[in-house]
């Protein structure tokens, strides 16, 4: 397979010179979940970081209740340039 169409791009390139990014994960225990959500500087330093324990034990609702924490930790600081 000819992979020659493939190149990389520089993400400097695309970005804005200071923006944030969010990542969110969920640790899934048998009777609870635990979600995490933090939140980066472009500088990579960490700014802030959140947990909260849901019910569920399923893995795609635990990752939905941690994508929910982190959008609406996103909305209350009212950020312009967010990357997730």
């Amino acid at each position: 397979m000819d992979l020659a169409f493939l190149h990389k791009v520089s993400c400097n390139s695309f970005l804005p010179s200071h923006y944030y990014r969010m990542t969110f994960d969920i640790a899934v225990q048998p009777s609870f979940s635990m979600g995490a959500a933090i939140l980066f500087h472009s500088n990579g330093n960490i700014l802030r970081a959140w947990t909260r324990r849901f019910k569920t034990t399923d893995p795609f609702m635990g990752e939905a209740e941690a994508a929910h924490l982190a959008l609406s930790r996103a909305a209350d600081l009212k950020l312009l340039s967010l990357l997730f």
